[in-house]
């Protein structure tokens, strides 16, 4: 009860917030804008860990759960800006961006990847949870979207971005993050539902 009021009013402020910056017109964030940003996010964030599956688990589990959800939605809320990136610049601007983005992206999917095994294996205790039931179902189908989303990132970072000198390939490579963003969508939508409806036995 009290969770979800949190989260729900500490995500409509954080809405109206980021509304009212880009009505501004500007990307520049002041260092209370920035502190206001924090106080609203950490709500959020830490009510991921109250709820749900996890709430049995040790406090140190709840930590990594918040980790893992804070540095999820920095990588998938940076998907849309980088779109738009690849509209407004192209050729060795874009190409640097990309490799900047890509160097960052290594060091978040490795944050990403320990937490998310670390809860799993604490959470799955056999392989007949994996196998005989819809939670582990579920799991399965979450990482099969978590693959695909890795490899294409790989790709991006691999294929595309030392050839985008060539517009051609800035273009393909908005096609390609566009889908990334879908398959992140997946992803959240999967979680929701085996840590909600389903739920681990």
């Amino acid at each position: 009860g009290h969770i979800h009021i949190i989260r729900s009013v500490s995500f409509a402020l954080l809405l109206l917030f980021m509304l009212v910056k880009l009505s501004k017109g500007t990307i520049q964030i002041s260092k209370v804008e920035g502190t206001i940003f924090t106080i609203l996010l950490i709500p959020i964030v830490f009510s991921f860990s109250q709820l749900g599956h996890v709430t049995n688990l040790p406090l140190f589990a709840q930590f990594l759960l918040s980790i893992h959800v804070l540095v999820m939605s920095l990588w998938m809320g940076s998907l849309f800006p980088l779109w738009r990136t690849t509209k407004k610049i192209t050729g060795l601007p874009l190409k640097d961006r990309m490799h900047l983005f890509g160097r960052i992206a290594a060091f978040v999917v490795g944050i990403l990847l320990a937490c998310g095994a670390s809860i799993a294996l604490l959470l799955i205790k056999d392989f007949n949870t994996l196998l005989n039931t819809p939670y582990g179902h579920g799991f399965i189908i979450k990482i099969a979207f978590v693959l695909s989303i890795l490899l294409l990132a790989a790709f991006n970072k691999w294929y595309f971005t030392p050839r985008l000198q060539d517009p051609k390939f800035a273009r393909q490579l908005g096609y390609a993050i566009l889908f990334e963003m879908s398959l992140g969508l997946m992803i959240l939508l999967t979680t929701g539902y085996i840590t909600t409806v389903v739920g681990i036995e």
